[in-house]
C-alpha cells in the first residue's frame, strides 16, 4: 500500500500498530537523559523534562557552574619600597613550591609575563605564618591578611581590605605585595544565560553563593533579572530557599 501522503501513512500505522506509540515515551526519556549526560547534566527524575518547558525560574551554583572554579588573578597592589617585577619574581618562585589553587593562579599569571625564576632555599610552610624561603640572605614569606604580624613594616601601603580572595607577599618582614584572586567565568555563561528569556521564557534568575565576592557574577546578568542569595551557609540558603527536592 503506497500513499503519497505521509501524514495519512503515519496514521494508518498509530492506529493499526498502537504499540510503537506507547514504546515512543520511554525511549524518548532515555535519549533525552542520555543527551543530557554527554552534555554533563544529571536528570534525576524524568518528569524534570516534562516540566522543563513551563520553568520561569533558574538556580545556578556560580563556582564550577558559571564559573571555572579556578581562582584568577586579577589585581596586584606593589609597594614603593621594592621594584614590582622583582617582587613578583620572588613570589612565582616561591609559589612554585606549593599545590595551593592560589598558587597556580599566580603561576598562570607567571607564563603570561615572562618571568624569570629565582632559585629559593630552605622552603617550608609553618602553621600560621604561610609559605617561606630564602633568597640569599634576603626572606620572602606569602600570607594572608589575617596572618600579618603588627611589627611589619610598610604596611601602611596596603591596599584597604575588600572582598574576594587575596595574599599577602612580605620580603624581609616587610610590605612588598598584594595578589588578588577572583573565579573567572565561564566564556558561554553569560551568552547562555542571556537567551534563556527569550527563547524559554525565563524570568527569574537566583544564584547560589558560598563567597562575599559577586564582582565575577553580577557582570553576567541584567540586576532587574537576578535575585541574589548572598551567605556563607550554604546549608542555612538549602533550607530557606530549596522547599522541594531538585530535579535537575
Amino acid at each position: 500500500m503506497v500513499f503519497s501522503c505521509p501524514l495519512r501513512f503515519l496514521s494508518v500505522i498509530v492506529i493499526a500498530t498502537p504499540c510503537p506509540l506507547l514504546l515512543a515515551i520511554p525511549v524518548v526519556i532515555l535519549g533525552s537523559i542520555s543527551l543530557c549526560a554527554r552534555r554533563s547534566i544529571v536528570v534525576k527524575d524524568s518528569q524534570a523534562l516534562e516540566l522543563i518547558s513551563k520553568c520561569q525560574r533558574a538556580i545556578f551554583d556560580k563556582t564550577g557552574t558559571l564559573t571555572y572554579g579556578m581562582p584568577k588573578l586579577v589585581e596586584e597592589s606593589y609597594s614603593s619600597f621594592f621594584e614590582p617585577r622583582f617582587v613578583f619574581e620572588l613570589a612565582a618562585s616561591l609559589e612554585r613550591h606549593s599545590k595551593h589553587p592560589l598558587a597556580a593562579a599566580v603561576l598562570q599569571k607567571a607564563t603570561e609575563k615572562k618571568i624569570e625564576f629565582r632559585e629559593l632555599s630552605e622552603v617550608h610552610e609553618p602553621t600560621g605564618k604561610g609559605l617561606c624561603g630564602q633568597f640569599g640572605k634576603m626572606s620572602v614569606r606569602i600570607t594572608t591578611r589575617s596572618k600579618l604580624p603588627s611589627n611589619i613594616k610598610r604596611l601602611e601601603q596596603m591596599p584597604r581590605e575588600s572582598e574576594g580572595l587575596e595574599c599577602v607577599v612580605l620580603i624581609d618582614e616587610v610590605y612588598a605585595a598584594t595578589f588578588r584572586f577572583r573565579n573567572a567565568p565561564r566564556e558561554e555563561s553569560k551568552p547562555f544565560i542571556a537567551h534563556l528569556p527569550d527563547k524559554h521564557g525565563f524570568k527569574k534568575f537566583l544564584l547560589f553563593l558560598v563567597t562575599e565576592n559577586l564582582k565575577s557574577v553580577i557582570l553576567l546578568y541584567p540586576p532587574y533579572m537576578l535575585n541574589v542569595a548572598l551567605s556563607k551557609n550554604l546549608k542555612l540558603l538549602e533550607k530557606r530557599l530549596i522547599k522541594q527536592k531538585p530535579c535537575l
